[in-house]
Protein backbone atom coordinates (compact mmCIF):
# COMPACT_ATOMS: atom_id res chain seq x y z
CA UNK A 1 0.00 0.00 0.00
CA UNK A 2 2.70 2.31 -0.87
CA UNK A 3 0.79 4.22 -3.51
CA UNK A 4 -2.46 5.05 -1.71
CA UNK A 5 -4.09 8.31 -2.75
CA UNK A 6 -3.97 11.31 -0.33
CA UNK A 7 -7.00 11.83 1.83
CA UNK A 8 -9.45 14.63 1.32
CA UNK A 9 -8.31 16.32 4.51
CA UNK A 10 -4.73 16.50 3.35
CA UNK A 11 -5.72 18.00 0.02
CA UNK A 12 -8.08 20.54 1.67
CA UNK A 13 -5.39 21.56 4.17
CA UNK A 14 -2.82 22.14 1.42
CA UNK A 15 -5.33 24.15 -0.62
CA UNK A 16 -6.25 26.36 2.37
CA UNK A 17 -2.58 26.90 3.21
CA UNK A 18 -1.88 28.01 -0.35
CA UNK A 19 -4.91 30.33 -0.32
CA UNK A 20 -3.71 31.89 2.98
CA UNK A 21 -0.25 32.49 1.53
CA UNK A 22 -1.78 34.22 -1.52
CA UNK A 23 -4.01 36.42 0.69
CA UNK A 24 -1.03 37.40 2.84
CA UNK A 25 0.99 38.44 -0.21
CA UNK A 26 -1.93 40.48 -1.62
CA UNK A 27 -2.52 42.22 1.72
CA UNK A 28 1.18 43.03 2.12
CA UNK A 29 1.33 44.42 -1.40
CA UNK A 30 -1.78 46.53 -0.80
CA UNK A 31 -0.21 48.12 2.30
CA UNK A 32 3.04 49.03 0.59
CA UNK A 33 1.20 50.40 -2.44
CA UNK A 34 -0.93 52.56 -0.13
CA UNK A 35 2.22 54.40 1.07
CA UNK A 36 2.16 53.32 4.74
CA UNK A 37 5.45 52.73 6.50
CA UNK A 38 6.63 49.35 7.47
CA UNK A 39 7.31 48.57 11.11
CA UNK A 40 11.05 48.65 10.49
CA UNK A 41 10.94 52.19 9.10
CA UNK A 42 9.27 53.64 12.23
CA UNK A 43 11.46 55.00 15.07
CA UNK A 44 11.74 52.81 18.20
CA UNK A 45 10.86 55.75 20.48
CA UNK A 46 8.18 58.18 19.35
CA UNK A 47 9.17 61.85 19.17
CA UNK A 48 8.69 63.96 22.31
CA UNK A 49 5.61 66.04 22.84
CA UNK A 50 6.66 69.39 24.36
CA UNK A 51 3.11 70.54 25.11
CA UNK A 52 2.34 67.38 27.05
CA UNK A 53 5.62 67.66 29.00
CA UNK A 54 4.88 71.33 29.84
CA UNK A 55 1.41 70.38 31.09
CA UNK A 56 2.87 67.64 33.31
CA UNK A 57 5.42 70.05 34.83
CA UNK A 58 2.71 72.68 35.41
CA UNK A 59 0.47 70.11 37.10
CA UNK A 60 3.32 68.93 39.34
CA UNK A 61 4.22 72.50 40.37
CA UNK A 62 0.56 73.39 40.98
CA UNK A 63 0.00 70.25 43.03
CA UNK A 64 3.13 70.95 45.04
CA UNK A 65 1.99 74.50 45.78
CA UNK A 66 -1.29 73.16 47.08
CA UNK A 67 0.23 70.25 49.01
CA UNK A 68 3.07 72.07 50.81
CA UNK A 69 0.84 74.28 53.04
CA UNK A 70 -1.23 71.24 54.04
CA UNK A 71 1.88 69.24 54.94
CA UNK A 72 3.35 72.24 56.76
CA UNK A 73 0.22 72.62 58.89
CA UNK A 74 0.10 68.90 59.68
CA UNK A 75 3.78 68.93 60.71
CA UNK A 76 3.26 72.00 62.89
CA UNK A 77 0.32 70.32 64.61
CA UNK A 78 2.29 67.12 65.14
CA UNK A 79 5.35 68.84 66.59
CA UNK A 80 3.52 71.64 68.41
CA UNK A 81 5.69 74.41 67.04
CA UNK A 82 2.87 76.93 67.19
CA UNK A 83 2.68 79.06 70.33
CA UNK A 84 -0.02 77.89 72.70
CA UNK A 85 -2.79 80.30 73.66
CA UNK A 86 -2.35 81.94 77.03
CA UNK A 87 -4.58 80.50 79.76
CA UNK A 88 -7.42 82.64 81.07
CA UNK A 89 -6.19 82.40 84.64
CA UNK A 90 -3.43 84.50 86.16
CA UNK A 91 -1.76 81.62 88.01
CA UNK A 92 -1.45 77.84 88.00
CA UNK A 93 -1.81 75.89 91.24
CA UNK A 94 -0.39 72.38 91.72
CA UNK A 95 -0.96 70.26 94.81
CA UNK A 96 1.26 67.25 95.37
CA UNK A 97 2.16 64.82 98.14
CA UNK A 98 5.82 64.07 98.84
CA UNK A 99 7.12 60.90 100.46
CA UNK A 100 10.72 60.30 101.47
CA UNK A 101 12.36 56.96 102.14
CA UNK A 102 15.42 55.81 104.04
CA UNK A 103 17.77 58.33 105.64
CA UNK A 104 15.82 61.29 104.17
CA UNK A 105 12.58 60.36 105.91
CA UNK A 106 12.72 63.31 108.32
CA UNK A 107 13.57 66.02 105.79
CA UNK A 108 10.44 66.23 103.63
CA UNK A 109 10.49 70.02 103.35
CA UNK A 110 13.98 70.07 101.84
CA UNK A 111 13.14 67.21 99.44
CA UNK A 112 9.89 68.87 98.33
CA UNK A 113 11.65 72.16 97.70
CA UNK A 114 14.40 70.42 95.70
CA UNK A 115 11.81 68.53 93.63
CA UNK A 116 9.79 71.68 92.99
CA UNK A 117 12.79 73.75 91.87
CA UNK A 118 13.84 71.00 89.47
CA UNK A 119 10.41 70.44 87.97
CA UNK A 120 9.35 74.06 87.57
CA UNK A 121 12.36 74.56 85.30
CA UNK A 122 11.28 71.63 83.10
CA UNK A 123 8.59 73.79 81.50
CA UNK A 124 9.13 76.03 78.50
CA UNK A 125 7.20 78.93 80.03
CA UNK A 126 8.90 81.69 81.98
CA UNK A 127 7.90 81.08 85.60
CA UNK A 128 9.82 83.56 87.72
CA UNK A 129 7.07 83.69 90.34
CA UNK A 130 6.88 80.09 91.63
CA UNK A 131 6.13 79.63 95.29
CA UNK A 132 5.88 76.45 97.37
CA UNK A 133 4.30 76.02 100.79
CA UNK A 134 3.32 73.07 102.93
CA UNK A 135 -0.38 72.52 103.68
CA UNK A 136 -0.09 69.64 106.09
CA UNK A 137 2.00 66.55 106.64
CA UNK A 138 3.78 65.97 103.29
CA UNK A 139 1.19 67.78 101.13
CA UNK A 140 2.47 70.88 99.31
CA UNK A 141 0.87 73.59 97.20
CA UNK A 142 2.84 75.29 94.45
CA UNK A 143 1.66 78.46 92.71
CA UNK A 144 3.16 79.61 89.41
CA UNK A 145 2.58 82.98 87.80
CA UNK A 146 1.85 83.62 85.01
CA UNK A 147 -0.32 80.57 84.36
CA UNK A 148 1.17 77.64 82.45
CA UNK A 149 -0.15 76.59 79.02
CA UNK A 150 -1.69 73.08 78.86
CA UNK A 151 1.41 71.41 77.39
CA UNK A 152 3.67 72.86 80.09
CA UNK A 153 1.21 71.69 82.74
CA UNK A 154 1.48 68.14 81.38
CA UNK A 155 5.29 68.39 81.48
CA UNK A 156 5.25 69.72 85.07
CA UNK A 157 2.91 67.00 86.26
CA UNK A 158 5.01 64.32 84.57
CA UNK A 159 8.20 65.67 86.11
CA UNK A 160 6.74 65.70 89.61
CA UNK A 161 5.36 62.17 89.36
CA UNK A 162 8.38 60.67 87.57
CA UNK A 163 11.10 62.25 89.70
CA UNK A 164 12.76 59.93 92.15
CA UNK A 165 15.69 61.91 93.44
CA UNK A 166 17.33 61.44 96.81
CA UNK A 167 14.83 58.74 97.80
CA UNK A 168 11.93 61.12 97.27
CA UNK A 169 8.73 60.37 95.35
CA UNK A 170 5.68 62.54 94.74
CA UNK A 171 2.13 62.23 93.46
CA UNK A 172 0.09 65.13 92.06
CA UNK A 173 -3.26 65.25 93.87
CA UNK A 174 -4.72 68.39 92.34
Amino acid sequence: MTGSPPSIRTVAGAALSGLATILQKVAGAALTVGGTDTLESRPAVPPGRPARRAMAVAAAVGGGLLLVPLLWSALADATRTRPEPAPHTARTTVTFKVETHGSFSGDTQLSANDLWQTCRRSTAALNEDARLRELRDGVYVAVIGPALPPHDMVRLRGCIEDANTKRTSAVVVG
